[in-house]
C-alpha cells in the first residue's frame, strides 16, 4: 500500500512517523513541505488546515501521528 508522508524537517512527530515506518519496514514517499509553497497550498485546499506529519495511506489521511489508527489501516494491530 502506498504511503505518502508530508513533513517539515524540525517536526518532532514527523521524525516519529519516519521511525515507525522504518521499524515496520514500510516504504513511504516523503515530501518536505518547508520550501514547497505550491504543495502546501494544494494540501491546505484539500484538507482545510494542515499539520505535520500528514500521512496518506490509500484513501485514509492522518494529520499528526496516530499510531493506532495507522497500525489499523496497515493491518499491524
Amino acid at each position: 500500500m502506498l504511503v505518502l508522508l508530508y513533513t517539515y524537517p524540525n517536526c518532532k512527530y514527523s521524525q516519529v512517523a519516519k521511525s515507525f515506518f522504518n521499524q515496520y519496514q514500510i516504504p513511504y514517499d516523503e515530501h518536505n513541505l518547508e520550501n514547497n509553497p505550491k504543495l502546501q497550498a494544494a494540501l491546505h485546499r484539500e484538507f482545510g488546515e494542515i499539520g505535520t506529519p500528514l500521512i496518506m495511506i490509500g484513501r485514509d489521511a492522518f494529520i499528526g501521528f496516530n499510531k493506532e489508527g495507522i497500525k489499523k489501516v496497515l493491518n499491524l494491530a
